[in-house]
């Protein structure tokens, strides 16, 4: 038996799923447009990252942390060599920060999943709270004994203006088992749209789908 949940918030011009919000918080229209177009060419099937055996330059290098499979996808515009590492490490850290503290890290049971939507603008995190169960084990925190990550997969979809990342698409699937009275084969995948701000680059919206089997 499998079950499926969507959500959608902060995205203007797509579906309304779940009461998703069309307005996308603190980013200029033009980049917007940017970012979601890369998420939309970029995407393969029902937005999974596809396997890509192309050589790697160290661009598309995958990071050192074994816990996330990282590379870039799409660029639009110019983006230096020099600044794509650090571009790639910290919209890795938003991402690796929401999945850690939503879904597979820390102690088991537990009762509540505090940190997960930190990097999502208050637009967002607000959302993220009302899909709480999508965005997190928090409905099953108390019956979960253990969580073990079968997988976590990134892309990241860049728009440039200027030589500096304006906004990103984060494509990604992660898998994870959990034990315990729940006991659960989980898929979590989608798109994460990002914009930077002082102090980091933040989560302004995201289209997320969750599947779950015995």
């Amino acid at each position: 038996m499998s079950a499926t949940k969507t959500g959608t918030t902060g995205t203007p011009g797509g579906p309304r799923r779940a009461g998703g919000s069309r307005r996308a918080h603190r980013l200029g229209a033009s980049v917007l447009a940017g970012v979601l177009a890369l998420g939309a060419t970029a995407c393969s099937g029902d937005d999974e990252p596809e396997p890509d055996s192309r050589p790697r330059s160290s661009d598309a290098a995958p990071t050192t942390d074994p816990g996330t499979d990282v590379r870039f996808g799409k660029l639009a515009g110019r983006l230096p060599a020099a600044r794509r590492p650090a571009v790639r490490e910290r919209i890795q850290q938003v991402f690796d920060r929401w999945v850690d503290a939503a879904y597979v890290g820390g102690e088991w049971p537990r009762a509540d999943v505090d940190g997960a939507f930190a990097d999502f603008t208050g637009h967002a995190r607000a959302r993220a709270r009302r899909d709480v169960d999508l965005m997190s084990n928090l409905a099953i925190a108390e019956q979960v004994e253990g969580v073990e990550q079968l997988g976590r997969t990134l892309r990241i979809d860049v728009v440039s203006s200027r030589g500096r990342a304006s906004g990103a698409t984060a494509r990604f699937r992660l898998r994870f088992r959990t034990t315990g009275a729940v006991a659960t084969t989980s898929t979590v995948r989608g798109r994460l749209f990002l914009a930077p701000e002082r102090g980091g680059w933040r989560i302004f919206g995201y289209d997320v789908s969750r599947g779950e089997s015995a």
